[in-house]
């Protein structure tokens, strides 16, 4: 979510195994702000670790996974909303690094050998070709969702960014065609005049949206 603009929904996997699988590699597989644990295990096993403090949560997910089974439940609950002053996105580098330790003392304290499969960010840096990736990323995310207003906005952010890119002009140009075909199916046509016509109330209820970039 950004400024109440919904972009898509995500599923985490519901089994034991497959959240170990994916938390074994780095990735993201609870959401923290949803998660809900026992006091006694939490507490039995040291609570949270300061020295993974931007990934203290996949520290406390893999420790726990080794005493009890971990679980998510199939209906989405939270939203999350990305915004340029989230820890992920000023820090992700950072952030990476220490799931990277995270995971290596888990792969000690288990004795396995693992993969790191997370090393690259799920949040844009300042870079431009970074910032328009995602721009682009999150915008298609939104048109799957049919939610065109939304995918045009970030249309016009990735041909700031690159206007001479013609990955920005697909972004921008597609959703507006699916608007004008959802608007146009509410006109009438009358063959014998070979024009189009619409009543005033068809004009009213129509989508004419003027933008304006936050």
């Amino acid at each position: 979510m950004s400024l109440n603009r919904y972009l898509t929904t995500f599923t985490h996997p519901e089994t034991d195994a497959e959240i170990q699988s994916k938390i074994l590699a780095g990735h993201c597989a609870i959401s923290h702000p949803s998660a809900m644990i026992r006091r006694k295990i939490l507490i039995d096993n040291g609570g949270y670790d300061l020295d993974y403090g931007l990934v203290e949560e996949l520290d406390l997910w893999l420790r726990l996974g080794e005493k009890a089974e971990l679980a998510n439940l199939r209906e989405p609950i939270i939203k999350y909303r990305l915004h340029s002053k989230s820890v992920s996105e000023k820090n992700g580098i950072a952030q990476r690094e220490a799931g990277k330790r995270a995971c290596e003392a888990a792969w000690k304290r288990r004795g396995i050998s693992g993969k790191y499969e997370a090393n690259k960010g799920w949040r844009p840096t300042d870079e431009k070709n970074s910032q328009h990736g995602f721009i682009l990323l999150y915008g298609w995310w939104a048109f799957s969702s049919q939610e065109y207003l939304t995918t045009i906005i970030y249309g016009i952010k990735a041909v700031l960014i690159k206007p001479f890119n013609i990955s920005s002009w697909k972004l921008l140009l597609c959703p507006c065609r699916a608007r004008l075909k959802n608007l146009f199916s509410k006109f009438k046509f009358l063959p014998h005049l070979g024009t189009i016509t619409f009543t005033a109330s068809e004009i009213l209820n129509s989508e004419f949206i003027l933008l304006r970039l936050p």
